[in-house]
């Protein structure tokens, strides 16, 4: 099913039968549940979608454009003041033009003429993103919210409160499609187009949906599994709000409407909202309200529309890897148990060499370079194996020796203290800082008895810093 979609238009909900509408709600579903696999397969990588925008939206732009980059793709917006349809280029012009651009074109327009002269010139599909005359893609993404809510199409009874505008030509089409029961309720001189109501009818027929158009909302809401309303002016309709307010009062969704209809019954707005006015905003809060959940399946039905109109092929790559490739001639495949080493093959199987380059064998024996000597002194620390290899490795705290810089062991000076000297705790401190300690202690009056130290350094004093605490710091 999704092969005979590639490559069409859609124009019209009637464009589309019953199992063609179930099989793109389907994969609707799949993308909604996987969004982040489709988004790393990106299936529209490298297409472009064009839009044309005679009319200003937010669901319509935002979500077409939103789908094609996580699809991989890309959209160009173009405003009116871009194409002039009909006053700067004629739109067979547009068309020709666009089609050796982009993959795929979605226009939003008033006339419905503008869409249908697009798809016979383009060579390329054209999605209806709205006209005058229907609006298909909010449809699709109708009946995707209301099976989720229901988990069914067929049998349930839609009961449409409003207008007889675009979004009711529609709701006619795509019900009697999928074998839904349909009633469009609206003020007298309101209603639905009458052919657009007699071919609904018969399509109902074949389907067996059943089609109604009533005047009375308590009666249209009666028994009732969805309640759908939409604005009372569309755009383009402003000069005729104020007559149209005083005409549909009563035509309203509220709270005493949905205790007419059956519990738990469905609530479907396509927004924008005139609180108040078609709807209370008391009924578009309630539990059974699905408005916000229509608006986010806009996304994810139109999203299954471009994969389908653009190629199957895109669809079935975002449902699991593709299987690794088959190895090589003459090579095992990933995961065969290898042979072990020093192994001899079979007489009839060929010696294969590495194709990887081999590593460069280090010398053995007396050609390896000579390990490093280790420091002056005893080397008490260094190890070394003899094959290049050393390091420190730190001797134990009791077997530590304090050597000054030429190696000799360090001793500690006798302390020269009178018996009336008290003797304090020394501090743990390193052998730099006790010869720094040293020095300071020259600067203070010496204590009795004991003998000052010369204020003058000599030279192996400079240069070695333990010269007080060496057992004979003349030899340095």
């Amino acid at each position: 099913m999704a092969a005979s979609l590639q490559g069409r238009h859609l124009l019209s909900m009637k464009d589309f039968s019953g199992p063609e509408i179930t099989s793109l709600l389907d994969l609707a579903d799949d993308v909604k549940a996987r969004r982040a696999d489709y988004h790393a397969a990106a299936p529209l990588a490298g297409r472009t979608l064009g839009m044309l925008f005679q009319k200003p939206s937010l669901r319509t732009r935002v979500s077409f454009e939103t789908g094609m980059t996580r699809l991989g793709g890309h959209a160009i917006y173009l405003s009116p003041v871009d194409f002039q349809l009909g006053q700067r280029e004629t739109v067979e012009d547009v068309a020709l033009v666009l089609s050796r651009y982009v993959d795929v074109i979605m226009a939003r327009v008033f006339g419905h003429d503008i869409v249908v002269d697009l798809a016979r010139h383009a060579t390329c599909p054209v999605i209806n993103g709205l006209s005058d005359f229907e609006h298909p893609c909010q449809i699709l993404a109708d009946l995707q919210t209301i099976r989720e809510r229901q988990g069914r199409l067929a049998g349930l009874r839609l009961a449409y409160i409003g207008d007889g505008n675009n979004v009711a030509h529609s709701l006619l089409y795509g019900c009697a499609r999928v074998g839904m029961h349909c009633t469009i309720t609206t003020p007298l001189g309101f209603e639905p187009r009458a052919d657009v109501t007699a071919e609904a009818r018969e399509i109902g027929r074949q389907t067996g949906a059943e089609i109604r158009v009533l005047h009375d909302p308590d009666e249209g809401a009666r028994d009732a599994d969805v309640l759908y309303t939409d604005v009372w002016a569309s755009m383009g309709q402003e000069a005729e709000a104020e007559a149209r307010r005083a005409k549909f009062v009563g035509f309203q969704i509220n709270t005493r409407l949905v205790r007419r209809a059956r519990p738990g019954a469905t609530i479907l707005h396509c927004l924008p909202a005139h609180y108040g006015e078609e709807i209370e905003y008391a009924a578009s809060r309630l539990p059974q309200s699905a408005i916000f959940d229509q608006a986010e399946n806009r996304l994810h039905a139109q999203n299954a529309l471009l994969l389908l109109l653009l190629g199957a092929s895109a669809c079935r790559r975002a449902r699991g890897p593709d299987p690794p490739p088959a190895p090589p001639e003459g090579r095992p495949p990933p995961g065969a148990v290898r042979p072990p080493l020093g192994a001899v093959p079979p007489a009839d199987e060929p010696v294969r060499r590495s194709l990887r380059p081999q590593r460069r064998r280090r010398p053995t024996g007396s050609a390896r370079r000579p390990a490093r000597s280790p420091p002056p002194g005893d080397g008490d620390g260094w190890w070394g194996d003899g094959r290049g290899r050393r390091g420190w490795r730190p001797t134990p705290a009791s077997d530590r020796v304090a050597r000054c810089c030429s190696g000799r062991p360090l001793t500690p000076a006798p302390r020269r203290t009178s018996s009336t000297t008290r003797r304090r705790p020394r501090p743990a401190v390193t052998r730099h800082a006790r010869s720094a300690a040293r020095w300071r202690r020259a600067d203070r009056p010496p204590a009795r008895g004991t003998r000052r130290p010369s204020r003058r350094p000599t030279r192996t004093a400079a240069k070695c810093p333990s010269w007080a605490r060496c057992a004979s710091p003349r030899r340095c």
